[in-house]
């Protein structure tokens, strides 16, 4: 994934002639933008990276999808594979391999230790949180993995845990569920307004110094 960000951020500094930019990056691509940084040479181009609902430490979801029988995975990997084609134009998603790569072991003790801060970036993060243990309402696709995440991690959106959503300089926890957070109703209607979050992230950044 991060060789077809790194093609449309090519595009961007093109088209715009701007020295840097300030990645926003929601679960997965969080890691994608911290990959580029450590590995594509982007501390040079990316002035700050903040990352919404972004699993750096893994996900227990991840762990208990692969101990599931078979059936059970594939109708998750379709159903994840939709959401991930509908969430960004033209992308393609692969939930299986994500899976492997998610898990609390390989975050942690493999992509974390090889995927390195740069000093010269600022890592700012937020988290989601909805379903168990607080008053917000998740998505009813998204109940049974926030059961499942609350107890082996706490507090989480129903993929990822406000635990391991911190990275760099923690925010906040916004009170939205993971599809909510960008847009994606899957059917619900949430209270949440990814459009004013986003939006409100854009304009700290623009009376920020970076």
């Amino acid at each position: 994934r991060s060789s077809m960000w790194l093609e449309r951020l090519t595009d961007i500094f093109d088209e715009t002639g701007a020295d840097k930019v300030n990645l926003i990056a929601h679960s997965m691509g969080g890691l994608d933008g911290r990959f580029l940084i450590s590995r594509h040479g982007l501390h040079e181009r990316v002035a700050s990276l903040t990352t919404v609902s972004t699993p750096h430490h893994g996900t227990y979801i991840a762990d208990y999808v692969l101990s599931q029988p078979e059936r059970i995975r594939q109708i998750l990997a379709n159903l994840a594979d939709w959401v991930g084609s509908q969430a960004v134009d033209g992308a393609e998603a692969d939930f299986r391999r994500a899976l492997t790569e998610l898990t609390l072991e390989h975050m942690n003790n493999s992509f974390n230790p090889a995927v390195e801060d740069h000093p010269d970036v600022q890592y700012r993060s937020f988290a989601g949180a909805a379903g168990k243990g607080t008053d917000i309402p998740i998505n009813p696709l998204l109940r049974i993995g926030n059961g499942i995440l609350y107890q082996s991690e706490g507090l989480n959106d129903g993929i990822v845990s406000v635990d391991s959503a911190r990275w760099g300089s923690f925010e906040e926890t916004v009170d939205a569920d993971h599809a909510a957070q960008v847009g994606l109703s899957l059917g619900w209607s949430p209270r949440f307004s990814s459009n004013h979050f986003y939006l409100r992230l854009v304009r700290d950044l623009a009376a920020s110094d970076l």
